[in-house]
C-alpha cells in the first residue's frame, strides 16, 4: 500500500470516528432554515435537517451533513447524508445493541452510547440531544446548550473539554 493510500485510509477512519452526531459542524452563514416548531409541540419523534460538528484541540475536525433522526435514546435510527445526497452512514439502536452501516462496513456495539463514544473524539450526550430537540432543558456536565433559536429550527450546544478543547454542535431543522 502506498503512503498516499495509507493517508487516505487514515483520513476515512478519522472521519468515521467523528461521524456520529460528531451528531453531528458549522453550517454556512448564508444558509437559511425554515421556521419550525420544536418536536415537543408537533408531538412526534422525527427530526431532519442539517447537522454540524466542530472539534477544536489536538484531534481537530469539522464536518456537516444532512440528517434524519427517528426515535428516542432507547430505540431509533439516524441517517447521515453528504451535502450532495450520498448516504454516509445509517445508525440504528435498541436497548441492547447498536449498529453503524457505512458504504464500506457494518459495525456492532453494545449501546448507542458505546457507538457514539467510539466514533467521536468528544462523546455527544445522546439522551440530552433528544431532550434538546424537544425544547426541554437537560443539563449535562460540561455542555452549554442554547434553545433560544429552537422555535426558528436552530439548536446549538458547546462543550469545553480538557486543555480548552472545544466541541460545538449545531442543528438546523427542516420541515
Amino acid at each position: 500500500m502506498s503512503g498516499r493510500d495509507s493517508k487516505a485510509m487514515d483520513s476515512k477512519a478519522m472521519f468515521w470516528r467523528a461521524g456520529w452526531l460528531s451528531i453531528l459542524l458549522f453550517l454556512t452563514a448564508c444558509s437559511s432554515a425554515p421556521i419550525v416548531q420544536p418536536s415537543a409541540q408537533r408531538n412526534d419523534n422525527h427530526w431532519q435537517g442539517r447537522l454540524a460538528l466542530k472539534v477544536e484541540g489536538p484531534s481537530a475536525q469539522a464536518w456537516t451533513a444532512f440528517f434524519e433522526l427517528d426515535g428516542n435514546p432507547e430505540r431509533g435510527s439516524l441517517v447521515l447524508s453528504s451535502l450532495f445526497g450520498t448516504r454516509l452512514a445509517r445508525m440504528q439502536w435498541s436497548p441492547n445493541s447498536a449498529s453503524l452501516q457505512t458504504p464500506n462496513e457494518t459495525l456492532q456495539f453494545s449501546s448507542l452510547e458505546a457507538m457514539a463514544t467510539h466514533h467521536t473524539s468528544s462523546p455527544i450526550p445522546v439522551a440530552a440531544l433528544f431532550s434538546w430537540l424537544q425544547g426541554q432543558r437537560f443539563d449535562v456536565k460540561g455542555w452549554d446548550v442554547s434553545l433560544d433559536q429552537l422555535p426558528q429550527g436552530r439548536l446549538s450546544a458547546l462543550q469545553r473539554g480538557p486543555a480548552n478543547a472545544l466541541t460545538e454542535l449545531k442543528v438546523i431543522l427542516e420541515r
